[in-house]
C-alpha cells in the first residue's frame, strides 16, 4: 500500500515475498485509484479482432499458457491488424507492443504501426516500436515506454495494422494504448489505404491578393488607355508607307 502521495517518474523495484525458490512470472504492473487518468487500455490478441492481413500470420496458443492467444509466424515484412480499436474522443498518446521472441531477434527490430490504412508505397507509419528479444517466443516483454507516439491524434473507432521490419519473427500477446492524444488531426483523402492528402483547403492561390508579377505578363496587347501605343502604330504606318512608295517606283523604272 502507497502511504504517500508519489509524483513524477519514478522506478518501481517489485520483490518476490514468497518463501520458496519458485520464480513468479509477473505480466504487468497497474497504478489505480488516481493514477487511473493517466488512460491505459490493454488489449489481449483474441479470434474477432486480431487477424492476417498479408504473410503468414496467425493466432497460435501459447505453449507454457493454456488457453493464451498469440499471433505467431509474424515473419519479416508480414502484416497483422487489430480491428475495432476504439480511440474514444480524445484519442491516444502512444502505443506499445508486447512481444516474445528468440534470442536470433535483431535488437533492431521495428515494427511499423498504421491507423486506419494499410502499409503501402510512399505510406509513412503512423507510430514505430522496437520488439523486445525475451530469448523465448513464449515469454513477452512490453515495447519501451518511450517509443510509439503517434504522430497525429486519431479518434473514434480504429483499425490498427502492424508490419514486421525486423530480419526475424517474433509473437504479440497484446498491445497497449497509453495517454491522451496532443498531436494535430491528421487530413486523409478518403481513399482507404492511401496516403494522406497533402490538400489544403486554403489555397495558397489568393483571389483578392493574386501574387501574380505584372512583369510575367504578356505585354504584346497593351491595356486601355496606354497612350504610348500610339505613336508606335504611327511609326509603323509610316515605314509601311514609305517601303510601299519605294517598290512602286522600282516598278515604274523596269517598265
Amino acid at each position: 500500500m502507497i502511504i504517500n502521495i508519489i509524483n513524477g517518474k519514478q522506478t518501481l523495484y517489485i520483490r518476490n515475498g514468497g518463501g520458496t525458490n519458485t520464480p513468479v512470472q509477473v505480466k504487468s504492473v497497474k497504478l489505480i485509484g488516481e493514477y487511473e487518468d493517466q488512460r491505459e487500455t490493454v488489449l489481449e490478441v483474441n479470434q474477432q479482432n486480431w487477424s492476417n492481413h498479408f504473410g503468414n500470420v496467425h493466432l497460435t496458443e501459447n505453449g507454457k499458457v493454456a488457453g493464451e492467444l498469440m499471433v505467431g509466424g509474424n515473419n519479416p515484412g508480414n502484416v497483422f491488424k487489430v480491428s475495432g480499436v476504439d480511440f474514444g474522443e480524445k484519442g491516444f498518446k502512444s502505443i506499445r507492443v508486447e512481444t516474445g521472441s528468440t534470442a536470433a531477434l535483431d535488437w533492431a527490430s521495428d515494427i511499423y504501426i498504421y491507423v486506419g490504412r494499410a502499409p503501402g508505397e510512399g505510406i509513412e507509419p503512423d507510430a514505430i516500436v522496437t520488439a523486445v528479444r525475451t530469448g523465448d517466443y513464449s515469454y513477452c516483454m512490453y515495447t519501451a515506454i518511450d517509443q510509439g507516439e503517434f504522430e497525429y491524434n486519431f479518434t473514434g473507432v480504429q483499425t490498427l495494422y502492424f508490419q514486421n521490419k525486423s530480419s526475424s519473427n517474433f509473437n504479440v500477446r497484446s498491445i497497449m494504448l497509453k495517454g491522451i492524444s496532443e498531436a494535430e488531426e491528421r487530413v486523409d483523402s478518403g481513399i482507404p489505404g492511401e496516403n494522406e492528402s497533402n490538400t489544403d483547403s486554403n489555397s495558397n492561390v489568393d483571389s483578392d491578393n493574386d501574387n501574380t508579377d505584372s512583369n510575367d505578363l504578356d505585354t504584346d496587347v497593351p491595356e486601355t488607355g496606354d497612350t504610348t501605343f500610339v505613336p508606335i502604330i504611327l511609326i509603323a504606318c509610316l515605314v509601311f508607307g514609305v517601303a510601299f512608295t519605294v517598290v512602286k517606283i522600282k516598278k515604274s523604272d523596269i517598265n
